[in-house]
């Protein structure tokens, strides 16, 4: 396995355990700022990860789009 960063590691184990993540989750629950830079790092180390965007409401009560990101079981 090759080495991972903590964020990725965070990452990775949250997907893991609960199955998806918006990028907004990345941010509030993990701490990850650019959830969708660790997302495409741990695709090039391998993990097979979906993105669909999924429509969310923002904290001024607006509809935005945000991706969400599944692990895909092998």
């Amino acid at each position: 396995m090759q080495h991972l960063s903590k964020q990725q590691e965070r990452l990775l184990n949250y997907l893991s355990n609960v199955g998806s993540i918006t990028s907004f989750k990345g941010l509030e629950i993990l701490g990850i700022f650019r959830t969708s830079n660790r997302i495409s790092e741990l695709k090039q180390k391998g993990y097979r990860i979906n993105t669909q965007m999924v429509s969310v409401t923002n904290r001024w009560g607006e509809r935005t789009k945000v991706a969400n990101y599944t692990l895909l079981e092998d």
